[in-house]
């Protein structure tokens, strides 16, 4: 087999997978680990993919300042649905952490419409300003170094802040679910804030579309035993279903 043939067939499974091990890449390509490993560090250099002890994971995205716009518009039936879900099964009165995502910014536009009260705890500045104006809602955002990309808020000040409380519930959305690496992100910062958030909190929710398993990115947010719960959308696959309802809790 040619060395393009390996990259091309590694790359397709990273893309089906998130995620792939040097010695399973061996044994079925019937080559060596050392050939694999250096297939890996050529692809990596490429900026195909991001090595990890004892395999690789797809590369992280590059974010420029339309991606936050572009990815609100990205999965949007998705993101409702699970939004909505996410609403309707929190109590009335909760405190809720709310990370920076879009599809935060979704829950907060029900939250804005609807008749439930709520403390919302949040870094994101779209929340806040959706929330701002809302009288069933206790606002608190966070104040720290401002990421213009983002539209959020980070940095010390802000993990700082957060020790402060003790929400009932956290709102996470991730880039990545994945039965090896647990939930991933793509942003360090923002990856410590989310980190925090779900350590103090009581319900420690994931909020992801169905897209999101079986992808790995490159900063860990948590273990599958540091969550409660994900609520995802009803595309998630059987078999996904399955595999990570062993794991967590899958609410849809």
């Amino acid at each position: 087999m040619l060395a393009q043939e390996r990259y091309n067939m590694i790359l397709a499974k990273l893309e089906e997978h998130g995620l792939t091990k040097v010695q399973e890449l061996a044994k079925e390509f019937d080559v060596s680990i050392e050939t694999i490993r250096r297939d890996l560090e050529f692809l990596e250099k490429q900026s195909k993919l991001k090595r990890v002890h004892g395999g690789a994971i797809q590369a992280a995205p590059v974010m420029d300042i339309a991606d936050f716009q572009i990815r609100k518009d990205e999965y949007l039936a998705e993101k409702k649905e699970v939004s909505s879900f996410a609403y309707h099964h929190l109590p009335n009165n909760s405190m809720i952490f709310m990370d920076s995502s879009t599809t935060n910014l979704e829950i907060s536009k029900l939250y804005k419409n609807g008749s439930k009260k709520a403390t919302i705890v949040t870094n994101s500045i779209l929340i806040a300003l959706e929330l701002s104006e809302s009288t069933n809602i206790e606002l608190i955002l966070l104040g720290g170094k401002v990421d213009s990309k983002e539209k959020s808020t980070y940095g010390t000040n802000v993990l700082m802040a957060l020790n402060s409380f003790h929400a009932d519930y956290a709102l996470i959305s991730t880039s990545g679910i994945s039965e090896d690496f647990g939930i991933t992100d793509y942003n360090p910062d923002l990856g410590e804030i989310q980190k925090l958030m779900l350590k103090n909190s009581v319900n420690k929710i994931i909020i992801a579309d169905s897209s999101k398993f079986n992808q790995v990115s490159n900063y860990k947010i948590a273990s599958f035993d540091e969550i409660s719960t994900i609520i995802t959308d009803s595309k998630i696959k059987d078999e996904t279903f399955k595999k990570y309802s062993s794991l967590v809790e899958i609410l849809f």
